[in-house]
């Protein structure tokens, strides 16, 4: 009975460390990911006060945006995209 208990362990190790080495060499790093910055921060990266960021979004209701459990965030990458087509 106590070999059976450490096969199935050893068992069980080697998918689990499967599964993490899959996930390892999967192409999609971190560093691809996409980064969602919250509505109140996003005027830091565009070097614009507040009220104009809210008049630019409020403008512009097709901005890329993400709404998750009722909050609004923003991917950066896409948003520099369309800030960059978009506006002046």
């Amino acid at each position: 009975m106590n070999a059976i208990g450490i096969i199935v362990g050893l068992l069980l190790l080697a998918f689990f460390i499967a599964s993490g080495w899959k996930s390892f060499k999967s192409k999609k790093s971190f560093s691809d990911q996409q980064e969602l910055i919250e509505r109140a921060h996003l005027h830091r990266y565009f070097h614009l006060n507040e009220a104009a960021m809210n008049e630019l979004l409020n403008d512009n209701p097709t901005a890329p945006k993400v709404i998750i459990n009722g909050k609004t965030y923003y991917p950066l990458t896409k948003f520099q995209k369309w800030y960059a087509t978009n506006t002046k």
